[in-house]
């Protein structure tokens, strides 16, 4: 069986618009400064970053979430609820695994992966293309 690892959500770039196993907080980023906050960027007494509420941060940008159905730390049904509904512009992959570490369940994680980053790039590429078509631009050639 291959092995499989998988980076912190909030650092690695892919990971930031398809994070895998969201936590409820980020412990690894400091605290932002309470003058500056907006009501997206939501901390708990402890001062760590409430990931979910950030999540709306980042606008009309896609995200989607995998989440494992039994994570230790939050369970795909409590994703679910703290993300709120699919929308065109979010979207929660629930993978049937044990825990957070997705054991029994690695297949459907790097499906469902290949589907969420598949679903960002067109999302991308839609955009790109609108934008181009507001301005006047035309879109770039296809890479070959």
């Amino acid at each position: 069986m291959r092995r499989v690892t998988f980076p912190c959500a909030l650092t690695s770039p892919v990971f930031r618009e398809a994070p895998v196993a969201l936590t409820r907080e980020a412990d690894h980023l400091s605290e932002p400064d309470p003058a500056k906050r907006t009501p997206q960027l939501q901390v708990d007494e402890l001062g760590r970053l409430q990931t979910y509420p950030a999540v709306g941060r980042v606008g009309a940008l896609p995200f989607a979430v995998i989440q494992s159905a039994r994570d230790t730390y939050v369970r795909a049904e409590e994703s679910r609820r703290l993300l709120g509904p699919d929308t065109p512009t979010r979207c929660l992959y629930e993978v049937d695994a044990a825990d957070h570490a997705f054991p029994g369940g690695h297949e459907a994680l790097l499906r469902d992966f290949d589907d969420a980053l598949a679903w960002i790039i067109a999302h991308k590429n839609l955009s790109a293309v609108a934008a181009a078509a507001r301005c006047r631009i035309p879109p770039p050639a296809p890479h070959r």
